[in-house]
């Protein structure tokens, strides 16, 4: 053990490095040596190295490289056994300090591991007093790779300050609250501004993060409360009507001669320049572009302008959410939007990313009608069923078959006899409609 102490005293600074370095095969390199080191050593001499190493093979534990993440986990229940909540909560301040200097990192794979472990540390230490004083240097890491140009980075700053703001933004005995109180603001107006992300899935998160808040506090709460939830919704739900048309840059000659997404409607779009020139350069050798990190007034998330379709289907996202936690939503909250979304649903689809929309306007109804009782869906049938029935055969097979989950949910909801009647009806109105229509309109669409 003498030997090996002096060898791992030696060593240890480098084996550091190793693991921190942004090639993942040197990393994987240290992360073997750091195995074989730590497992050698007797418990007692090992632990003058945890400051050092355990924060490191904490965050490679989440690293992207998937054989770095699966051997560093498999070596953190090794070295630890059932020991590594406790021995974390003893360094505690090191390894938020080792967390908070790796969301600057130049690689924005290690910020996206830094921002995961800061909130797996935050929600599985048992000891709440470990962490509050720390919090508030966690959530200040958290905005600024919520600022990131890397999307990821982004998605993950969102999940983790959520889940952080969610167990302790309430807690007033051991004084979490006062903690995250001051970065309350900020982080909300963060959780609403990526409910416009140009990825799905970061709007997805900042919407399912603005749900998780409200549930976590009183309703009337300003910003985190449900109430000013159902607000951005309403806010944000119009915003598709201001998205430009594709028919009026591409010519409507040329899309009248087709489906809505159709050849022709796709050949018109691809052949414009402007869709092609000044985007993302990637590094040779390298299936990632070269990403900055955010921070300070450098916010990088937003580099382009947002399109209104995608505030829209933020908002869609969240009044979703909302709906899922309906404790929190309340089926009269979520009812009263639904003529809006309807409205949506109704609309002028003439632009390239409508079926997106389509899809996500109809997942998220579908949640929506999960928690409405039959006797508020049913008046509803008027104008939800020719929205749904034209979505069926959109012609785009992610928007179809959203529709057609919708429509599972909601003859199950309201049972087949009432479906039926509700579909006859309006097959009934939409047939009385196509008689009053003179031939002279028919002669007309026939030669279109």
């Amino acid at each position: 053990q003498a030997q090996l102490m002096w060898l791992a005293q030696e060593i240890s600074a480098s084996v550091a490095r190793g693991l921190d370095d942004n090639w993942s095969q040197v990393r994987f390199a240290a992360c073997v040596c750091a195995r074989e080191l730590m497992t050698r050593l007797s418990l007692k001499n090992r632990e003058q190295f945890y400051t050092l190493l355990l924060p490191r093979l904490c965050l490679n534990r989440h690293y992207v490289a998937e054989g770095v993440r699966l051997y560093s986990q498999t070596s953190w229940k090794l070295i630890m056994q059932d020991r590594g909540r406790t021995e974390l909560e003893n360094i505690a301040s090191d390894v938020v300090a080792f967390y908070v200097s790796q969301c600057d990192a130049d690689n924005h794979a290690v910020r996206e591991a830094a921002c995961q472990s800061l909130s797996e540390l935050a929600l599985k230490l048992p000891n709440e007093t470990s962490v509050v004083p720390l919090l508030g240097t966690m959530l200040a890491a958290l905005v600024n790779c919520f600022k990131d140009e890397s999307w990821p980075v982004r998605d993950c700053a969102c999940t983790a300050s959520a889940q952080i703001v969610c167990r302790f933004g309430c807690d007033t005995a051991h004084g979490g609250q006062q903690q995250c109180a001051p970065m309350l603001a900020e982080l909300h107006s963060l959780w609403v501004a990526h409910l416009a992300d140009n990825i799905p899935s970061v709007r997805a998160n900042s919407a399912l993060a603005l749900a998780q808040v409200a549930q976590a506090f009183p309703e009337d709460h300003v910003p985190c409360g449900v109430q000013q939830a159902f607000h951005e919704c309403e806010r944000l739900l119009p915003r598709v009507y201001e998205q430009p048309r594709d028919a009026e840059r591409y010519g409507q000659s040329t899309l009248r001669q087709d489906t809505q997404y159709g050849a022709a409607h796709k050949l018109a779009r691809d052949s414009d320049p402007a869709l092609h020139e000044n985007q993302t350069m990637y590094s040779c050798g390298s299936l990632a572009p070269k990403l900055r990190r955010g921070g300070g007034c450098m916010d990088h998330g937003f580099s382009r302008h947002t399109q209104p379709w995608e505030e829209t289907d933020g908002a869609l996202r969240l009044w979703g959410a909302l709906a899922t936690r309906s404790e929190v939503g309340g089926s009269q909250r979520c009812l009263a939007l639904f003529p809006q979304v309807l409205r949506i649903a109704a609309m002028d689809t003439a632009f390239a990313h409508a079926p997106y929309l389509t899809e996500t306007l109809w997942l998220e109804s579908k949640k929506v009608l999960d928690v409405l009782q039959c006797e508020q869906i049913i008046p509803l049938f008027p104008e939800l069923l020719p929205p749904l029935n034209a979505a069926q055969k959109c012609g785009h097979g992610l928007a179809e078959a959203a529709a057609h989950r919708a429509v599972a949910a909601l003859r199950s909801k309201v049972g087949y006899a009432a479906w039926r009647e509700a579909t006859a009806s309006i097959a009934a109105t939409s047939s009385t409609t196509s008689v009053s229509t003179s031939p002279a309109q028919y002669n007309g669409a026939n030669h279109v």
